[in-house]
């Protein structure tokens, strides 16, 4: 049966998203779109939406179903950056309570909580499930190893594994469609490139050589088999198998801002990505100037946002959605791919997962 998605938007902003001026902080925001298990939306209503809300003294998960956030578990801990599982209805975040951080998995009904990994003043970021559900991809860097990808069972049956090329910092993983494979960027010596890997960790080929490649890499899901990345400044695509990586956006058509972390749309037509005066950072935390769409030709390239974002996500519909501060208050924001002023969805401050159902009260 097919779902019938509908957004609603509570008020209009009414400001140009180009005379936003300040800077931000860009992590990654994943998109959720497959059933949880919850009874599909059938009326007019948001998708459903969880995030870590920090608007009050600590962070906890909510869920976004009406006009206010409602909290989805009951006992209070400082649950951060939730993602949602695209198949088995369970939700990851990260429990920060310092020095120890510990990544969770846990039913959408905060049953079964199970701690997959923690680690002393170590932070897991980037964190992605499997496209079946089994298993969750993250980066993480451990003092004096520095940053390393690892995979986990989403029931914690057995301990992280590190996903490596070399020796050097492995950062910036994603999924491939199927999620048989795993693309990431390794840096050794004066490159970083390109790699893509087995499930498992074995068989790693260099998608890319002597490349510069900052941020994370995004695996389109429209069959074409196109990966996205920044590299030296500038956004590039390859599909794989390719010799050569094409400059699709550069740096200098930018205001020379260096580029980096894209996604893909949903349909694969658009990418956004982020752009910075500041450099870049090979881990994931890098203070970002704007936002910015293309199509992934690298035509049609504009300024989504020129602010405070702290991460950046497409609706299912293919609208570009932001977790944006100091803009009339913490909030999400929505903003057309195509350009022109944004909505406000809520006003709450955290990174937002999606699916398309409501939860069932």
């Amino acid at each position: 049966m097919q779902r019938v998605y509908r957004l609603r938007y509570d008020r209009a902003v009414g400001t140009d998203a180009k005379k936003l001026a300040f800077a931000g902080v860009v992590v990654v925001a994943v998109l959720a779109l497959a059933a949880l298990g919850f009874k599909a939306s059938r009326g007019p209503g948001r998708p459903r939406m969880v995030l870590g809300d920090c608007t009050g003294k600590g962070c906890d998960l909510v869920v976004l179903t009406g006009r206010k956030p409602k909290p989805l578990c009951d006992a209070p801990l400082n649950r951060a950056d939730p993602v949602v599982s695209p198949v088995a209805g369970r939700i990851a975040y990260m429990e920060r309570t310092p020095p120890k951080y510990s990544l969770h998995s846990v039913n959408a009904d905060c049953s079964e909580d199970r701690v997959l990994a923690t680690y002393d003043d170590a932070n897991p970021e980037h964190i992605s499930w499997s496209p079946d559900g089994e298993s969750l991809l993250y980066v993480v860097f451990v003092h004096g190893k520095g940053w390393d990808v690892f995979v986990v069972p989403r029931d914690g049956s057995s301990a992280p594994a590190a996903v490596a090329a070399n020796e050097g910092d492995d950062f910036g993983a994603t999924w491939s469609p199927d999620g048989s494979a795993i693309a990431f960027v390794s840096k050794h010596g004066k490159s970083a490139d390109v790699y893509t890997v087995a499930r498992d960790g074995t068989g790693a080929i260099p998608v890319t050589q002597g490349q510069q490649v900052s941020g994370w890499v995004a695996w389109s899901r429209d069959g074409t088999n196109t990966l996205a990345f920044g590299t030296g400044g500038d956004i590039a695509t390859v599909h794989v198998g390719d010799a050569e990586p094409r400059v699709v956006v550069t740096s200098k058509s930018a205001g020379d801002l260096h580029l980096e972390s894209p996604i893909f749309s949903p349909d694969g037509a658009w990418i956004a990505f982020s752009g910075s005066h500041v450099g870049s950072n090979a881990s994931s935390t890098i203070y970002k100037n704007r936002v910015f769409v293309a199509k992934t030709d690298g035509s049609s390239a504009h300024v989504v946002i020129d602010g405070q974002a702290s991460c950046y996500a497409f609706f299912p519909d293919g609208r570009i959605v932001l977790s944006v501060a100091k803009f009339g208050g913490d909030g999400i924001y929505a903003f057309p791919v195509a350009g022109g002023n944004g909505d406000l969805v809520e006003r709450v401050d955290g990174c937002p997962s999606w699916a398309p159902v409501v939860r069932a009260d």
